[in-house]
């Protein structure tokens, strides 16, 4: 998860809390969410975490309302090197 792209289109009183929710996934949930400030960070760190993982299923959920800093294309390619 990163940090809402545009602040100033999110009022404060409905933005959600980023660190807040991966930190209460970490508390309560069988889920590894994975904190980054932008896109960027998130695909360095998803890098480093996935072979942990080798042999096993894994999900990454990515979600946005625009192009997500241009992330896709990066997941697509993290994807096909750990297959």
């Amino acid at each position: 998860m990163t940090e809402i792209h545009n602040l100033k289109k999110v009022s404060k009183d409905i933005r959600l809390d980023v660190k807040k929710l991966v930190q209460k996934l970490l508390k309560n949930s069988k889920t590894i969410p994975v904190y980054a400030k932008d896109p960027q960070e998130l695909l360095v760190k998803l890098e480093k975490m996935i072979p942990q993982f080798t042999g096993q299923k894994i999900l990454i959920l990515a979600m946005s309302n625009g192009s997500f800093g241009g992330i896709y294309p990066g997941l697509v390619e993290l994807a096909r090197k750990h297959v």
